[in-house]
């Protein structure tokens, strides 16, 4: 009975190294932002109308880095 239950072990154990555990990465996001001087917050799509009038380049960065940047949302696409 012991080898059985050993065996039982041995074969489970096995089982549950074998198994692969994948690890997603965070989903990074994507903003717009306007890099004139009146701009003051960051936006959904290089469409929205609140970038519209946009007079210099816009940019596309990462949200966190357009939280840095700008700090807050457009009221418009958010």
């Amino acid at each position: 009975m012991k080898k059985i239950v050993i065996a039982g072990l041995i074969v489970l154990g096995g089982m549950l190294t074998s198994v692969s555990y994948q690890q997603t990465e965070p989903k990074v996001e994507y903003v717009y932002i306007c890099n004139g001087s009146k701009a003051v917050c960051y936006h959904k799509t290089n469409t929205c109308n609140g970038i519209k009038n946009c007079s210099k380049e816009i940019t596309k960065i990462t949200k966190k880095e357009a939280l840095e940047i700008k700090g807050r949302p457009c009221k418009l696409c958010y």
